[in-house]
C-alpha cells in the first residue's frame, strides 16, 4: 500500500483566509499473476485474464504466465486487444514464457510490455488450420475468408519479427521452431527497427510542423 499522508491546505478570501483540511486518498497496489496455460478454444476461455487487463491501473504489477499450443485465432485476439487498451491505459504487462508456446500464442509476448523466458522454453511458428461445416457453398465462403484473415494476422503480428519471405514461406505451411535465444534475437532487431522507425516518423512530423 502506498504512503499517504494529511495535506494542509487554504484559499485567500477577501476578508480572511480560512484554511480547509483535505485527507488524501489511500490507494493500494495490487499484483496480477495472470496464466493461459494450455489451449484457447474461444475468448471466453480467457476471460478472467481480460477482465483483470481491464481492472488494472499503471499502479499495479501484471505478470502474465504463458505456455501453450496455441488454439483459436479469434480467441487470441481478444486477448491481444486487452494488452493492448491495459498498456495505452499505462499499464505495464510483463510476460513469463515457459515450456512449448505455439502457433497464435507466439503473438502474445510479442504484444506485451516485456517478458522472460525461462529455461527450455522454445516456440513453434506456423500456419493455422482452419475448421468449416456446413453446405459447400458455406464452406467455400468461410475458408476464403479464414485464409486472408489469417494472412493479415500473421503479416501483422511478426512485422519485422520475421521477414516477409518466411511469412510467406510460413502460410504455404512451412514450420519454424525457435530457442529461446533465438526468439529473443529476433525481438530485439524488431524493437531496433521499431525504434529507428519511430525516430523517422518523429522527424518528419517535426518538418511538417515547421513547414507550417
Amino acid at each position: 500500500m502506498k504512503q499517504t499522508r494529511n495535506i494542509k491546505a487554504g484559499t485567500q478570501m477577501d476578508y480572511e483566509s480560512v484554511p480547509f483540511h483535505v485527507d488524501t486518498i489511500p490507494m493500494k497496489s495490487y499484483t496480477y499473476n495472470l496464466f493461459v496455460y494450455g489451449h484457447i478454444n474461444n475468448a471466453f476461455d480467457a476471460v478472467n485474464v481480460i477482465t483483470a487487463l481491464q481492472q488494472a491501473t499503471p499502479d499495479d504489477t501484471v505478470n502474465l504466465f504463458l505456455s501453450g499450443e496455441g488454439g483459436c485465432l479469434s480467441g487470441v485476439d481478444a486477448l491481444l486487444h486487452a494488452i493492448e487498451m491495459a498498456r495505452e491505459n499505462g499499464v505495464s504487462v510483463h510476460c513469463v514464457v515457459s515450456g512449448l508456446v505455439a502457433s497464435a500464442f507466439t503473438f502474445i509476448p510479442l504484444a506485451c510490455s516485456s517478458f522472460e523466458l525461462a529455461a527450455g522454453t522454445h516456440f513453434l511458428l506456423h500456419c493455422g488450420s482452419v475448421g468449416a461445416q456446413g453446405t459447400l457453398n458455406e464452406y467455400r465462403t468461410s475458408s476464403a475468408f479464414h485464409v486472408q484473415y489469417m494472412e493479415e494476422r500473421f503479416k501483422a503480428q511478426y512485422e519485422h519479427f520475421l521477414t516477409p519471405q518466411e511469412i510467406e514461406d510460413m502460410l504455404k505451411g512451412v514450420d519454424m521452431w525457435l530457442t529461446a535465444g533465438q526468439f529473443a534475437e529476433r525481438y530485439n532487431k524488431r524493437n531496433e527497427i521499431l525504434l529507428e522507425l519511430s525516430k523517422t516518423e518523429n522527424t518528419v512530423d517535426n518538418e511538417e510542423e515547421t513547414a507550417e
